[in-house]
């Protein structure tokens, strides 16, 4: 398993992504923010990025990248538990 950080720019007023938010939901996932998430999954970056980019407009953007230790950084503590328990 590898985890990974799906970063978004939302390009598209009024746009409907529920799609792309219901296929995140599938993983193991944390929401870090308005447009970003952690993912801990089998999957490589290109194969999550090919399931979500079909619901995304060709306007908006989306960076897929792995996350690796060591890291460090000040969060919600939900969201520094959920990377403890996943990474050492």
């Amino acid at each position: 398993m590898k985890l990974f950080s799906l970063i978004f720019q939302f390009n598209t007023f009024n746009q409907d992504y529920s799609r792309v938010h219901g296929l995140i939901r599938e993983y193991d996932h944390i929401r870090i923010n308005e447009t970003g998430y952690f993912v801990w999954t089998k999957l490589s970056a290109k194969q999550i990025y090919d399931e979500l980019r079909p619901f995304l407009n060709t306007d908006d953007l989306l960076l897929v990248t792995g996350i690796k230790t060591p890291w460090h950084g000040h969060a919600r503590s939900e969201i520094i538990d959920w990377l403890s328990g996943k990474i050492q």
